[in-house]
């Protein structure tokens, strides 16, 4: 966050900021106008994209003393994936915040940041050599699609 708060701070007179992080390369022109224009008609002034994640963390458990605790708690175990809430985990991709908010927060993540939902194949974020070889299968799968035979 650092680097992009003294960004901002050399680079005075601009209203918005858009971070796009080089580890998630699969995000398309759509998906950052997205975010932006989803931050833009936001009275918050924050949008940042994430991904329905492949498991709830309302079914996801810390275990202590070989104990399962569960990390978020219930009324009542929900058994069915349909009735529970919806959830988005960060996938690095997207951050959109309006300066003067995020001068003031010093963070894109404040209780009125939006989420804007990305796609899980568009949402990779490349940490290792395996996630960047399933980037560049991604790629040429995308590519070959665009291109007519």
């Amino acid at each position: 966050m650092a680097p992009v708060l003294h960004a901002v701070e050399q680079c005075m007179g601009y209203d918005y900021v858009v971070l796009l992080q080089p580890t998630s390369p699969l995000r398309t022109v759509e998906d950052i106008d997205g975010c932006i224009q989803k931050a833009l008609v936001s009275d918050g002034g924050f949008c940042v994209s994430v991904v329905e994640p492949s498991h709830s963390p309302y079914w996801m458990y810390k275990v202590e003393n070989d104990r399962l605790i569960p990390l978020l708690s219930q009324e009542e175990l929900i058994a069915r994936r349909q009735d529970l809430a919806q959830v988005g985990s960060l996938n690095g991709a997207v951050y959109v915040g309006e300066i003067r908010k995020l001068l003031e927060s010093k963070s894109f993540l404040t209780e009125n940041t939006l989420a804007f939902f990305m796609e899980p194949q568009k949402s990779v974020d490349i940490d290792d050599a395996s996630d960047f070889e399933y980037c560049e299968f991604l790629l040429n799968k995308r590519n070959k699609k665009r291109v007519p035979q």
